[in-house]
């Protein structure tokens, strides 16, 4: 079925769900790595304990997006992904892909 054939506001409400899919998985793992370099400087096991727990939480976020990107946009997903990987290297100097 081309696009043209798909009515509209189907193309709109399935575009808004792919861009609201890619901010969960651009936030998801731009907010790990925050909470991993706060890890990193973390002074007690309590705010270790609590800082591990927020990146679980994270990292469920990000593979869940990126698992329903992968099924129907693998394209976009891979295109994200990179520039993922370039916007952590830039942010975060102890980043290694």
């Amino acid at each position: 079925m081309s696009l043209e054939m798909i009515p509209y506001n189907e193309r709109r409400d399935n575009e808004l769900e792919v861009m609201e899919l890619e901010t969960a998985l651009r936030n998801a793992s731009l907010a790990f790595e925050y909470l991993r370099v706060e890890l990193d400087g973390s002074q007690t096991r309590m705010k270790e304990f609590e800082l591990t727990e927020k990146m679980e939480t994270y990292k469920n976020a990000y593979f869940n997006a990126r698992q329903m990107l992968a099924s129907q946009y693998p394209e976009r997903l891979e295109k994200l992904e990179q520039h993922l990987t370039l916007q952590k290297q830039q942010l975060f100097t102890c980043y290694n892909a």
